[in-house]
């Protein structure tokens, strides 16, 4: 009872902080702002939108594919099939509960393939691994090729925490700066606490599935297709965000370049808040404006990715999990036939 009522407890807490980032930003805009940001998401080509989702569902079959590939060494070999239903389920439950759909991915193969969740969980972990891995890798190639719009990313992202950045009185950094720095001496003040042990522990044990992620990675029957698959997953989520440019004449013109700019600082915004309700629009718009593309339609063309991206997630795991059972069904001996 107490687990769930901290399980609702958070996803409250969450939700409110995306809804809290949507009402301060309408009480800024003006009538006729909100009526353009309104106008253009409505107006929007969403024939585009369902464009990109082909290339995420492809993104979430090569996932797939490659959690296959993670369990074959420890001696199981689920069928693709379960495994893109397991996948899509997962993120369907996240939109719900955050981090939900981690579990119960692998309670599915367990259920339809035999598959202890101890050893399945430990591939997840070390997909979120080799995940953080190449979001790094990708930021340092962006950085890279576009250095001062990641620069003017990272400095536009003020406003939102202050809207008064702008204006040369940025309190963010400082903040957050003195609460790690206050956060960290308590820390070793309480060291000997229980609940601070436990803390260190749980930061043990994500540095050593960190480690372990990158042994499982390397264990892979076919490591070349592996990483292949993890690299294609990445630009299978870079092609969505930019065949949705085509979606709004103010942003069709962008450069190829600039999607990946987009991709980084977005996932950031959905890491902060699961589903990137409410901060994933913010993001896009500060991102965007670095491109001369206009606040409001920048704000409208963030919650077009985000309502295509949220439909994709939501259709494929209402898909699966209505098909799941069906494709899993055991074989039955037609009544009134003697086996051949």
């Amino acid at each position: 009872m107490k687990g769930r009522i901290v399980s609702i407890l958070k996803v409250a807490f969450f939700l409110s902080i995306g809804v809290a980032l949507i009402f301060l930003f309408a009480g800024k805009l003006s009538e006729k702002e909100k009526q353009e940001i309104w106008q253009a998401i409505v107006n929007a080509n969403y024939s585009w939108v369902l464009f990109s989702m082909v290339f995420g569902t492809l993104a979430h079959v090569s996932r797939a594919m490659r959690w296959k590939q993670l369990l074959q060494p420890m001696g199981y070999n689920p069928s693709t099939r379960n495994t893109f239903f397991a996948v899509m389920i997962m993120y369907f439950a996240n939109l719900a509960v955050p981090r939900l759909g981690e579990v119960t991915r692998c309670a599915i193969l367990k259920r339809y393939e035999k598959i202890p969740v101890e050893k399945s969980f430990g591939t997840v972990v070390a997909e979120r691994a080799i995940d953080l891995l190449l979001l790094g890798v990708l930021f340092l190639i962006t950085t890279a090729w576009q250095w001062d719009m990641v620069l003017k990313g990272l400095e536009s992202l003020k406003v939102i925490g202050n809207p008064k950045a702008e204006e040369g009185n940025s309190w963010l950094l400082p903040i957050i700066g003195a609460s790690l720095f206050v956060g960290l001496g308590l820390l070793f003040l309480f060291r000997k606490n229980d609940r601070v042990v436990m803390i260190y522990q749980k930061v043990l044990d994500l540095i050593l599935g960190f480690i372990s992620g990158l042994k499982a990675a390397l264990k892979v029957k076919k490591p070349i297709t592996f990483f292949a698959h993890s690299i294609f997953i990445y630009v299978m989520y870079i092609m969505m965000v930019y065949i949705c440019y085509f979606a709004m004449p103010e942003t069709a013109d962008l450069s190829f370049s600039s999607s990946l700019v987009l991709l980084i600082f977005g996932s950031v915004g959905i890491i902060l808040v699961p589903g990137g309700i409410g901060i994933y629009p913010l993001i896009v718009a500060q991102v965007l404006l670095l491109y001369n593309v206009a606040e409001t339609d920048g704000y409208a063309f963030g919650w077009v990715v985000w309502l295509g991206q949220t439909l994709l997630l939501v259709v494929l795991g209402l898909f699966s999990l209505a098909v799941l059972p069906y494709f899993n069904r055991k074989p039955e001996q037609a009544v009134g036939t003697s086996p051949q």
